[in-house]
């Protein structure tokens, strides 16, 4: 898979419409965006590429994320991430590669765009500096 050319507006269009969404687990959490955004970056059907699809709608709180992880032999879901896609430094970083950060002693995730790192908490979106990613990795 890669880059679809000219992704970079629906890429923003998703993002604007993450923040307008309540957080919930397992349909708009930060694992639930992320997926999302990956799947209109890459240049395959969003059928394809939604990385997160097994498991979307199927928990409601971030123990029962975890759970369902372990049972597909994840530590939690960094380990996912970091079995889907390679890890990079955040200064290599193009649109729509995905940030990791790590909050309360849990990874939470967003997208690159520009130079903005684009997070999902509980407390809602949050706008950070692409900086303020832990860990980064290749969208391709």
């Amino acid at each position: 898979m890669s880059k679809r050319d000219g992704y970079k507006p629906d890429l923003i269009a998703v993002i604007d419409g993450q923040a307008r969404r309540e957080f919930a687990w397992g349909t708009d959490d930060c694992l639930m965006h992320t997926a999302e955004a990956v799947a209109v970056v890459l240049d395959e059907p969003a059928k394809v590429t939604d990385v997160a699809a097994k498991y979307r709608g199927r928990y409601k709180t971030l123990a029962g994320s975890y759970r369902m992880l372990k049972r597909d032999g994840f530590d939690g879901p960094l380990d996912l991430v970091a079995s889907l896609f390679a890890e990079i430094h955040h200064s290599e970083a193009v649109d729509g590669d995905i940030g990791a950060k790590l909050e309360n002693g849990h990874w939470g995730f967003g997208v690159i765009c520009g130079a903005f790192f684009y997070v999902t908490t509980p407390n809602g979106a949050g706008i950070l500096p692409r900086s303020h990613s832990q860990k980064t990795f290749r969208v391709e």
